[in-house]
């Protein structure tokens, strides 16, 4: 069961166009995040989740290491990343559903515009009916959206390698490691980091299983092989028929499973799976916004934050906090018309939620390292292996992934056209201005000593 959440909750299709730009060498970079950020985070949010397993998860924990105010800047952190990483899974999601109407409106900026914004403020309003609608929304969502269609681009990919068909890949010991020309190639690493996020939301179940010690790593690895097997078959069944200089991060996915279907021909089916990739996106977005949101609440009312935006409705839905995430996403995805291509608004965003989501693994780490020595009394049932050394070797194994990652995240990717430099490092620092804006405006409108 541990096993399928983790799955549910870290694979997408979405991210394999970032690592299919890296053709057979995506398998060494796959093992590198998977050892350098996936197993840290994911032990060390175990060991946290079992000593400390109150509800507030990642603003608990790094109260209790770091103190308050670091606290809700984590969660404010969180939750402004997954404002910024909306647009990017509302644009793959209008080019999809473009592939149900007309495939020749995948790439016009007024239609990706328009669909977003409708599209975001739908799942807005369904998360109004409170969690429990957005939660049995998404299961659905995850099985029939993310599961299903990845599956079977992953069988049409095997069948067109077997069959000896020509591919964009070679496969060989020389193509494993990476050939880089340039260090702006590695920016997309960022991407793949944040594709590996989440596992945090789930560390709460290790208090959930017998013998945790043994069992929750075991989950943590058998998910890890799941996950890692899916994404790189899933990676090679896009890199194998596109070239990786017309690999597009928005669409790549239903161009594949366009080319498979028409080359195989099922062309009639394409509409129906770009429904079902709709479907999955829209319901895995609504059980994010639904749970970052909750997470703020409950982070600002742990705080003692006094402020309107906790106000809720009668289905206790933060509807405040909800039409400001609408209103911020809306005029992210006014991007499309500032970029040179869908690929490079797709890129920009999801580098701005990388550089805030990263800043909260860094303090994860941190507080996973410092309670191990000021809260050594507090009963975990779930301890990362090797004692203080074990540790304190994987928190700095994750902090050091995370600081390479926070760095590359600001260089422009070699294989992207981004447009204007100063245009590119000047959008980072706007939303590093919008974080500390929130910042002032919560601390001004709120009376309690926990915020100064």
């Amino acid at each position: 069961m541990l096993v399928l959440i983790n799955v549910a909750t870290i694979l997408s299709i979405r991210n394999w166009p970032f690592l299919a730009e890296y053709g057979f060498s995506s398998f060494f970079f796959l093992i590198v995040a998977a050892a350098s950020f996936f197993i840290p985070v994911s032990l060390v949010a175990a060991e946290l989740a079992s000593g400390w397993p109150q509800p507030g998860g990642i603003y608990v924990w790094v109260k209790e290491a770091l103190g308050k105010r670091m606290a809700f800047l984590s969660v404010l952190l969180l939750w402004i990343s997954n404002v910024v990483w909306y647009p990017t899974i509302l644009s793959f999601l209008a080019v999809t559903l473009t592939y149900a109407i007309n495939p020749t409106l995948a790439h016009n900026v007024w239609v990706n515009f328009f669909v977003t914004v409708g599209i975001f403020w739908s799942v807005l309003i369904a998360n109004f009916f409170g969690v429990k609608f957005s939660g049995w929304l998404s299961s659905i969502a995850v099985v029939l959206g993310t599961l299903l269609p990845g599956l079977l681009l992953i069988a049409f990919g095997c069948l067109w390698f077997c069959s000896g068909q020509t591919c964009q890949i070679t496969c060989s010991a020389k193509t494993l490691l990476p050939t880089l020309n340039h260090f702006d190639e590695l920016a997309f690493l960022a991407g793949v980091l944040l594709s590996f996020a989440g596992m945090e939301m789930n560390a709460f179940h290790a208090n959930n299983i017998d013998n945790p010690q043994k069992n929750f790593p075991r989950s943590i690895f058998f998910s890890l092989k799941v996950i890692l097997l899916l994404t790189l078959l899933g990676t090679f069944s896009i890199g194998i028929v596109i070239p990786k200089e017309q690999i597009s991060l928005v669409s790549a996915t239903m161009e594949t499973i366009s080319f498979y279907f028409h080359h195989y021909g099922w062309d009639s089916w394409i509409p129906l799976i770009a429904l079902l990739i709709g479907f999955g996106s829209f319901g895995g977005m609504s059980v994010w916004i639904s749970g970052t949101n909750q997470g703020l609440l409950s982070a600002l009312e742990l705080a003692g934050v006094r402020s309107n935006l906790l106000k809720v409705n009668k289905n206790q839905a933060p509807v405040r906090i909800l039409v400001l995430q609408g209103v911020i996403v809306s005029a992210l995805c006014s991007l499309t018309f500032i970029m040179p291509t869908l690929s490079s608004s797709f890129w920009i965003l999801t580098a701005l939620a990388s550089q805030f989501y990263i800043i909260v693994y860094i303090l994860l780490f941190l507080s996973a390292l410092l309670l191990r020595y000021k809260r050594a009394d507090v009963y975990r049932a779930y301890r990362v292996p090797g004692g203080k050394i074990g540790l304190t070797s994987i928190a700095a194994l994750g902090i050091v992934s995370c600081g390479f990652a926070l760095a590359i995240s600001f260089v422009p990717p070699g294989q992207l056209e981004t447009g204007n430099l100063l245009f590119y490092e000047a959008f980072f620092a706007a939303g590093w201005l919008m974080l500390a804006s929130l910042l002032f405006l919560i601390k001004q409108e709120n009376k309690a000593p926990a915020m100064g």
